[in-house]
């Protein structure tokens, strides 16, 4: 069934009430911690914000596969557990170009917004302030943001520090992935995922050089939203 879609405001929403095929792929990973496990009713709620920048068309570090391309491959491994997270995503690059509501069983609509999805145009961190949006409606039953991106915000655009503090302060929990920045730029990834003192821990920020790398890191945040790992 093709996923249907409306438009709304200046994006592309995703109606999740799509069907997905049945057939797991077998992955292994040695999953780690990724964040303090704790028994909680109900099933967490994720939002991934992805890059779709123009950027995101150059390949992987070590030159395996686009970064376009990795991420499709990780966001396809994440959602091996739709039956234990429900997910939301939101796409961006100077704007926000897709968003699919939080969900459950909500693997066909992400990923045929992935499938439309090239890269193309500039990029804006304001798309955490959409992830705030979409988990603020819903119960809070564990709250986590994965957001991967490979380069700086444009001048004039949101550097995404004031939307991140916000989820925190929410009560969400924030990965970063870091798909081929370096210098300050990298510092400042890592500035705005989640902390547990004064300085971000390996567990919350990632610089996977590789694909395989990107699907163990994402397999490996599965553990640490409190869901049953891979």
């Amino acid at each position: 069934m093709a996923a249907r879609s409306v438009q709304e405001g200046a994006f592309e929403v995703i109606d999740p009430s799509v069907l997905a095929g049945t057939r797991r792929d077998e992955f292994s990973v040695t999953a780690v911690d990724a964040a303090p496990r704790t028994a909680v009713a109900g099933r967490p709620k994720l939002v991934l914000v992805l890059d779709t920048s123009g950027s995101m068309s150059a390949e992987m570090a070590e030159g395996d596969t686009s970064r376009a391309e990795a991420l499709r491959a990780g966001v396809e491994v994440l959602l091996r557990n739709d039956d234990a997270v429900d997910f939301g995503l939101v796409l961006f690059d100077h704007r926000i170009r897709q968003v699919v509501p939080i969900a459950r069983n909500n693997r066909g609509a992400i990923m045929a917004a992935l499938g439309r999805a090239s890269p193309g145009a500039g990029t804006c961190y304001d798309a955490l302030g959409t992830a705030d949006e979409l988990l603020r409606g819903e119960p809070d039953t564990g709250r986590y943001v994965l957001f991967a991106t490979d380069g700086a915000a444009n001048p004039g655009c949101s550097d995404g520090s004031r939307e991140a503090a916000a989820l925190r302060a929410a009560g969400a929990t924030i990965f970063t992935v870091s798909l081929g920045a370096g210098g300050p730029f990298l510092d400042h990834i890592r500035s705005l995922a989640s902390h547990t003192g004064p300085e971000t821990p390996a567990a919350y920020t990632f610089e996977p050089k590789t694909s395989f790398e990107l699907q163990q890191i994402f397999a490996s945040v599965i553990v640490g939203t409190r869901a049953d790992p891979l």
